[in-house]
């Protein structure tokens, strides 16, 4: 009786929580799509664990074309080249000063991971500050080009104002001469 009294109680005040009580019907449809894949069709066992996000998955979607061209991604060549050395001196010196060759091994993996990471992001923040840069650049060179056009164009206004003036004062000089002579 006291449980039916709380439904009771919960369908006078509405419910309390927001998955409770019956959905909107355009919310049911946005869920209606769980087990359908893109194309609408169910999705079985099967294909589920087949899509399952797992390393080989995460691999397979990987061609053949970008492994050949990964060496071509800006900034790629260079983190590389930098992590191999850098892995092969950390592993060297651990190796130097008396730690296991598996951990020596270890020492050379983790460095060339930290250092492949670490290059690669340094080397995207640079190509970020130059693009920057050349923005910056092109802004100006548009500003001083249209900075260039107005300053011409206010001095061809000068000169055709100043020629007005050279014509005016011309043709009020020619108004005051005398228009005869004596010789």
């Amino acid at each position: 009786m006291a449980e039916e009294r709380d439904e009771s109680e919960g369908a006078a005040r509405g419910p309390r929580r927001i998955y409770e009580g019956k959905l909107p019907e355009d919310v049911e449809k946005l869920f209606a799509g769980r087990g359908e894949d893109m194309k609408g069709r169910p999705i079985t066992e099967e294909k589920a664990n087949k899509y399952e996000p797992t390393l080989t998955n995460g691999l397979r979607t990987i061609k053949m074309e970008d492994w050949k061209t990964f060496h071509k991604q800006p900034c790629v060549r260079e983190s590389l080249m930098t992590a191999i050395a850098s892995g092969f001196a950390g592993g060297g010196v651990a190796w130097i000063l008396g730690k296991k060759t598996w951990n020596a091994c270890n020492w050379a993996v983790g460095t060339y991971l930290f250092a492949s990471f670490t290059a690669y992001q340094w080397c995207q923040f640079e190509r970020k500050k130059a693009r920057e840069g050349m923005r910056k650049a092109v802004e100006i060179v548009d500003r001083r080009r249209k900075e260039r056009e107005i300053r011409a164009a206010i001095e061809v206004k000068r000169r055709a104002e100043e020629q007005a003036a050279l014509e005016e004062e011309e043709r009020r000089r020619k108004a005051q001469q005398r228009w005869y002579r004596f010789w």
